[in-house]
Parts: structure tokens; sequence; C-alpha cells
């Protein structure tokens, strides 16, 4: 496949990612939150101890604009380092919605979890990591065949 089929699979799953953090993922009584509310709800009220998931929690804010970086090198030619960029970031934001869902079957008390932005999520980043990897793997095949064609190896 083209290059170019993988950067774009890439962009449209940190598209449907990022509109993911934007849907429901936890709900009290009749009131729905988003991702953004319910990590600045958590980080008000420092329901977690723990010094590395407060600054995940003051950070997720930045999930759509490194989305947006990582599509704007996709649109700006740079393929190799928007795929690399988009890895940890794939990695990262799909664990926590990965282990969002898993806790949802766990739903006990006033707060539940809502699974249509966690699973949305989940697919757009599962969506961004395959498209990633193909570019990866396409410039991997490139390098290879031009130095087969020119008779050099490894140059």
């Amino acid at each position: 496949m083209p290059v170019r089929v993988f950067a774009g699979t890439c962009v449209a799953g940190l598209a449907v990612a990022s509109v993911g953090t934007f849907l429901p993922w936890f709900s009290s009584g009749g009131i729905e939150r988003d991702s953004y509310q319910a990590a600045a709800l958590a980080d008000s009220l420092a329901l977690v101890n723990n010094p590395l998931v407060g600054l995940l929690l003051r950070g997720w804010v930045g999930v759509p604009l490194l989305s947006a970086v990582c599509v704007g090198l996709f649109a700006l030619g740079f393929l190799r380092v928007a795929a690399l960029t988009t890895l940890p970031l794939a990695a990262l934001v799909g664990t926590v919605s990965v282990l969002t869902i898993v806790q949802a079957a766990d739903a006990a008390g006033q707060v539940s979890v809502t699974t249509t932005g966690p699973a949305t999520t989940t697919t757009g980043m599962t969506t961004a990591t395959l498209g990633a990897l193909g570019v990866l793997v396409s410039y991997w095949g490139r390098r290879d065949r031009r130095g087969a064609e020119t008779g050099r190896a490894g140059v």
C-alpha cells in the first residue's frame, strides 16, 4: 500500500480519538461528563495521591493539541516524524481509555462509566497506531529496495 494511505489512516484515527475525548465518559445521576470534565474534577478534588497521575490529569487537555500537531506534521509531509510522534500519544491515550472501559465492569456507586467516549477513543487510537506503524514499515521497505536497485548494500 502507498505510504499516503497509511498516513491518511493515522490522521483519521487521530480525528476519531479526539472526538471520542469529547463524548461522555462518566455519568452521575442525570449528568454526563466528558474526559476533560472528569479529569478536571478528579484533579480539583485531589482524588489521586500519585503525582504522576496528577500530572497526567492536568496534561489531559493537551490531547487534541498533540493530535493536531501530528496531523499537521502529516500535512506538511514529515510522515516519519508524525508517525513517531503519534505512537507514544496513541499508547498513552489508548491505555487510559482501555482502563476506563475495564473499570466500567466494576460500576458500583453513584458514578458510572459511559463507554461511548472511551470506546471511540480506543478505536481511534488503535487505528492511528496501525496507520503510524504502516507509515514506518513503508519507509523501511523503501530503503531496502533503493539499496537493491543501486547495487549498494546498506548505503
